[in-house]
């Protein structure tokens, strides 16, 4: 597996919107290499949003879920105790061993490897994995969202 370059044309001032009717990406295309742009887009890009018309071009790269690197829910819970452990030690090393007992208790999920952060992490790193497997399967097709 390996990066996928998106190219989009949106509307760049994320205080204002389009105008009426128009949406905020225009066209999408993924490709395989980031230079050069490919034509069809360039074509795409002088028709429909020239310059001065608040629409712009990004370049965006998308990169596999890399599962081998993630770590496990023991790992997390040895590092983010040994962590903790070190601030304490550095901070008040004479009342270390109760205050570290104070923190786990109060966020046990957190130094068992699991919280409620991780299940959202968790959910950003599978939506980031349906991403790239769209954007894989449709390398050198144009998606365009308005027309002229």
């Amino acid at each position: 597996m390996k990066t996928i370059f998106l190219f989009r044309i949106s509307w760049f001032n994320p205080y204002t919107n389009p105008p009426e009717g128009k949406p905020r990406v225009l066209a999408e295309m993924s490709a395989e290499k980031s230079h050069p742009v490919p034509t069809e887009y360039q074509e795409v890009l002088k028709r429909l949003a020239p310059i001065g018309s608040g629409y712009g071009i990004g370049i965006t790269c998308i990169t596999p879920r890399l599962k081998d690197r993630e770590w496990s829910v023991e790992r997390k819970a040895a590092n983010r105790r040994k962590l903790l452990q070190g601030r304490v030690n550095k901070a008040a090393p004479l009342f270390a061993e109760d205050i570290i007992k104070a923190e786990v208790a109060k966020k046990p999920e957190y130094f068992q490897g699991t919280s409620a952060c991780d299940e959202a992490h968790d959910r950003v790193l599978q939506e980031q994995e349906e991403t790239y497997k769209k954007w894989a399967e449709n390398i050198g097709k144009l998606f365009v969202y308005e027309g002229e």
